[in-house]
């Protein structure tokens, strides 16, 4: 599911233009125009973070953090809130949302609808299907909200042959056979696809120490 860690997981304003969108009015014409603008402002917040993490990659990923946290007020029950905090968690919440439900149908109408052997009706695997990307966005977006930062590796930042050993890489389930007698014996062979990137966490949730990683989940990757 490539789809998912490339556009939700490694992406995390990806629902901003869709937040954006959301200001423009109920009509047709000004949501597409709300959402071109929108698209446009993600763009140049992704230079803006690029720009200051290279510099300054604390100060860049403590804005991120903020910045997403502000979007996604907590709220209290406690104490008496000002309405508009309730309302910009809602308006956030309906663009993440919308974000996904976009995600999806260019996932379902893409290069994907060529292998999913399912009719397209049948309403429990869409269903299932759409359990997949909310559970990917609310653990993407969960994670962005930290000091530490996702890193997500595909076949252009992975080795390009197979290690055994290595802590990235796990062979695909087809190589299973191959793989019974000697759990090396793969070793040394091309990586010819990636099915399922590596995630990785840098630095702690405390802003400090992002030359540290954590795999959170090692690539699946096949070699013909």
């Amino acid at each position: 599911m490539d789809h998912i860690y490339r556009e939700i997981f490694d992406k995390p304003f990806f629902f901003v233009p869709y937040r954006i969108a959301g200001c423009y009015g109920e009509g047709k014409d000004q949501k597409n125009d709300g959402l071109a603008h929108g698209v446009q402002f993600q763009s140049t917040l992704d230079d803006i973070l690029g720009e200051i993490l290279r510099g300054n990659p604390e100060g860049g990923h403590a804005w991120r953090s903020q910045l997403l946290r502000l979007l996604d007020p907590i709220l209290r029950t406690d104490k008496d809130e000002p309405p508009q905090l309730e309302t910009t968690k809602r308006r956030s919440q309906t663009a993440q949302e919308e974000a996904t439900k976009d995600i999806i149908q260019y996932f379902m109408t893409g290069s994907a609808a060529h292998i999913i052997c399912t009719p397209l009706k049948d309403a429990k695997a869409i269903g299932e299907l759409e359990r997949i990307f909310r559970t990917a966005v609310h653990m993407s977006h969960k994670l962005w909200l930290r000091r530490s930062s996702l890193e997500i590796q595909t076949l252009q930042e992975l080795p390009s042959h197979f290690n055994s050993g290595h802590v990235l890489l796990r062979p695909h389930s087809l190589h299973s056979n191959a793989l019974t007698d000697n759990g090396a014996a793969l070793d040394g062979q091309p990586i010819r696809i990636v099915v399922q990137p590596a995630i990785l966490v840098r630095g702690k949730s405390d802003g400090s120490e992002y030359e540290h990683a954590v795999v959170l989940k090692p690539a699946v990757v096949w070699m013909g």
